[in-house]
């Protein structure tokens, strides 16, 4: 597998509304699915409040700890935050340079797995042979219009700032 990125500068934060767990390496497929129904709920029950229209929504991931834990977020992008209900977070993407990756998956089933590959490819290949290095936060978007086009269709963005000389 061989797959070059397109590199985008991000100049303004995406302020989200959603939910957040903490996840490792081992339980991620088990607490991913149970916290997208879990915010799907909510926002069947209205309770995302001033989502951008067209939306766009995001899965951040940050905090990254050597025991193979992390931060992950899911929810959409808002105008503005409004009330906040239960367990709802806000939480920002992170403006700056991003190595993006397109996942394209025809069926849901093998998403997971499709989007663990290029993961594994972009760590442990592309990134130690680019002129990069990971600034420690990656996040997936999806939009309406990417929406129309295939239900598993996003892209990653990868936090990336410019290896230093030594």
């Amino acid at each position: 597998m061989r797959i070059e990125p397109r590199i985008v500068t991000v100049n303004k934060e995406m302020d989200c509304l959603g939910l957040k767990t903490r996840t490792t390496v081992k339980t991620v497929y088990q607490d991913l699915p149970k916290l997208y129904d879990r915010y799907m709920d909510a926002f069947r029950k209205n309770l995302i409040t001033n989502v951008k229209r067209p939306w766009e929504y995001i899965s951040l991931s940050q905090n990254y700890d050597k025991d193979f834990s992390w931060d992950y977020y899911t929810g959409h992008v808002i105008t503005k935050y409004g009330e906040i209900y239960g367990d709802l977070v806000k939480f920002s993407v992170p403006k700056g340079d991003y190595a993006v990756f397109e996942v394209r998956c025809k069926r849901e089933m093998f998403f997971g797995i499709k989007v663990g590959m290029i993961k594994k490819y972009i760590y442990t290949k592309w990134l130690p042979g680019s002129g990069y290095e990971f600034a420690g936060y990656e996040y997936e978007y999806s939009n309406e219009d990417m929406k129309k086009k295939g239900s598993h269709n996003v892209d990653l963005f990868v936090g990336i700032k410019r290896k230093q000389l030594s």
